[in-house]
This record gives structure tokens, sequence and C-alpha cells, in this order.
């Protein structure tokens, strides 16, 4: 997730329905999501998705510009 990603609760992503995030690893950190936890700038992901959706997905994680839906 690129540092200018601004801080957004999973439950208020409007990503894609094909996209399940697994894993939000932050640090040392491992936070298994829930709905209210923060995706902030720096996490790294874990992201299930079809592998025709990879593109979209990846795209939406990294276009901080639409956060949040």
């Amino acid at each position: 997730v690129p540092e200018r990603f601004p801080d957004t609760a999973v439950m208020d992503l409007d990503g894609p329905v094909t996209a399940i995030i697994g894993s939000i690893i932050r640090g040392r950190k491992v936070i298994i999501p829930q709905g209210k936890d923060i995706i902030k700038g720096g996490d790294k992901l874990l992201v299930f998705c079809k592998r025709e959706d990879e593109n979209q997905v990846r795209s939406f994680f990294q276009n901080p510009t639409r956060r949040p839906g």
C-alpha cells in the first residue's frame, strides 16, 4: 500500500468484489482483518483474488485517490 494511502477501514473500501484481504502486515505485526480494522499507508496486504482480476485489485490498492468507498 503506498505511503500516501489514507487510513481506511476495511469495511469502508469499495474494492473489487472478488478480492479478499487475508492479512494486513504492519511492521512486525500481522493483523487478520475484520471490518473495523484500518489499512494505513505503508501496510503490506495479503490479498486473495482470481488471477484474471489481479491487475484490477493491484490498481485499486495502489491508487489512493479513490478512498474511501
